[in-house]
């Protein structure tokens, strides 16, 4: 019974994460030259140039994790760790966003059908959040006491916003330049 009842309770998020990429614009963060991506350099960029809040939802995933990255300064063996942590937030925004182009799709199935593919679509994004809470798990044991403060506040805000996570903004979590 609380299998059945944690599936219904999945599948209304699902549905309405289905419905939730316009309210995920609001979830924003300053942009800062620095690092970017892996270590490659990023220029300089002002205010026009930041993701807006109209941008989609994995573009928004793709700045955060890039963000944190770069205040992390993890060692090469902790790069080890990071790499499968951002390559399945990365493919779960994806998804997200494929997800959503085919939300027109949907709308000339019957009922059953779109019932019967929204659990297909909550049991996939279920499984693809324990594989990142693993990959979270194995990075943060290798960070330092100070990353894992960062990592604290602001881990959880690089999953796409629809995916369930209602936490602070990394706005909000970002307290200043990196120590």
């Amino acid at each position: 019974m609380q299998t059945a009842r944690t599936l219904v309770v999945f599948l209304a998020a699902a549905l309405a994460a289905l419905d939730a990429a316009p309210a995920a614009a609001q979830f924003g963060g300053g942009m800062r030259g620095g690092r970017g991506e892996f270590g490659r350099p990023r220029p300089q960029q002002g205010p026009a140039e930041r993701p807006s809040v109209q941008e989609d939802p994995r573009s928004q995933t793709e700045f955060r994790l890039e963000m944190l990255h770069e205040d992390l300064k993890l060692s090469p063996e902790q790069e080890a760790a990071w790499k499968p942590y951002a390559d399945k937030v990365s493919a779960l925004a994806a998804d997200m966003a494929r997800e959503q182009s085919r939300l027109k799709e949907t709308l000339g199935l019957k009922s059953l059908q779109r019932i019967d593919q929204a659990v297909d679509v909550a049991r996939d994004r279920l499984t693809a959040l324990e594989d990142i809470a693993a990959a979270a798990r194995a990075l943060y044991s290798r960070l330092t006491p100070e990353q894992q403060s960062l990592a604290d506040a602001r881990l959880a805000t690089t999953l796409p916003a629809a995916a369930g996570f209602a936490g602070v903004t990394p706005a909000r979590a970002r307290p200043g330049p990196a120590q």
